[in-house]
């Protein structure tokens, strides 16, 4: 599988989820481009397998004869009305929380959203074999005690 990941490279929140999206689709065995948005998209029909767009609202645009998907990450209550235009030729939407699935069912936007995170930590991690500590456990909290 040869994907592409365009990503508006001005949002770093937005470079951020295309690099962990990227690293999980090649720990998958993908072969992944992540490239800026404005890229010369007319050849992507023949190199890619799929497009994941990865930018604000109104900079989705699908790209003919491929397989688009959308890679939604707005925290907002709802998505513009204005833009859902721009997503109507995608063939689906990833989300990255639950929240932002919910936030797409309820615009009632055409392309069916699933909740796909990408992976978060890819390293493997040494096994805890000991809880003693030589000193007391101090804990710090934001915010009223319950």
């Amino acid at each position: 599988m040869h994907v592409c990941i365009l990503t508006d490279f001005s949002l770093p929140s937005f470079v951020r989820i295309g690099i962990l999206y990227a690293r999980t689709f090649e720990e998958l065995g993908w072969k992944v481009d992540h490239l800026p948005m404005g890229s010369e998209t007319t050849k992507f029909t023949d190199r890619y397998d799929c497009v994941f767009q990865n930018v604000s609202g109104r900079n989705f645009r699908a790209i003919k004869n491929c397989k688009n998907i959308g890679l939604f990450v707005h925290e907002w209550s709802h998505y513009p009305t204005a833009w859902r235009s721009y997503l109507d030729d995608f063939d689906a939407l990833w989300t990255t929380t639950q929240h932002c699935k919910t936030i797409a069912e309820r615009s009632e936007l055409k392309p069916s959203a699933l909740w796909i995170p990408p992976v978060i930590d890819l390293e493997a991690h040494p096994q805890k074999n000991s809880y003693h500590t030589s000193t007391p456990l101090r804990f710090l909290y934001i915010g009223e005690w319950h």
